[in-house]
């Protein structure tokens, strides 16, 4: 029997099976991921942004919390040779009407402790010669990388503190009792003391396979992005 058994192997599932083996050197772990590969789903289909945290309302959780990780990525990015690029985020209005909203947006970020340097018109237009606007302001400490490349760093570290990677194994139940928690697969049943579920857009899925009724249904849809890969990366995020 294993101490903890993760379901799903996006980033936040490696992840968290990464940092119970650091917080807890010597305890048993097992990931189990449907598919062939990690990240295959919305961890490796993203923009690949580091955000800083421009949206999110001072003093809140979210702000924190964004301020406080795109930090942290940066740190694990360099801690393991990921590449990343420090490339900023302009934020543009087209219209005088929608100076206030900038400004309101801007005092925020103030607020967020978050750096921005503002631009008119003219200065947009030479730093990027294919935007119209009458004014914005850049955010430079937004950033791009891999998160293909970050899970994989991830893996390593959880595999090398002895964690188990499952592949290929689609959960198709979860069984509770008052001892352990049994996790049926088709590759085989899994026994653990704990079951954390990180299934991302399948998680009502998994709430339900353990008896818990959601009032709601996750139903994925596609965006589409495009972006050059990083120098040195070794795959990118469309």
């Amino acid at each position: 029997m294993f101490d903890y058994a993760i379901v799903g192997g996006g980033i936040v599932g490696v992840s968290t099976a990464m940092q119970l083996l650091q917080a807890m050197p010597g305890c048993s772990v097992i990931l189990l991921e449907k598919e062939s590969a990690l990240g295959q789903h919305q961890t490796g289909h993203n923009s690949g942004v580091i955000h800083a945290g421009v949206y999110y309302a001072p003093g809140s959780l979210k702000a924190r919390f964004c301020k406080v990780g795109a930090e942290n990525t940066i740190r694990f990015c360099e801690e393991n040779n990921i590449a990343f690029e420090r490339c900023g985020k302009l934020i543009v209005v087209t219209e005088e009407s929608e100076l206030g909203s900038l400004n309101a947006l801007a005092d925020r970020c103030k607020e967020n402790g978050i750096e921005i340097e503002r631009l008119d018109g003219p200065e947009l237009k030479r730093r990027e010669p294919h935007i119209r606007g009458v004014a914005g302001f850049l955010v430079g400490a937004t950033a791009v990388t891999s998160y293909i490349d970050v899970i994989g760093a991830m893996q390593k570290r959880a595999v090398a503190a002895g964690g188990e990677i499952r592949l290929n194994t689609t959960v198709m139940d979860i069984r509770e009792n008052a001892q352990s928690v049994e996790v049926v697969a088709k590759t085989g049943n899994v026994t653990a003391r704990e079951v954390i579920v990180c299934a991302g857009l399948q998680a009502d899925r998994m709430a339900r396979l353990c008896g818990i009724e959601a009032d709601f249904r996750i139903i994925p849809f596609r965006g589409e992005y495009f972006r050059l890969p990083l120098p040195g990366t070794t795959s990118s995020s469309i």
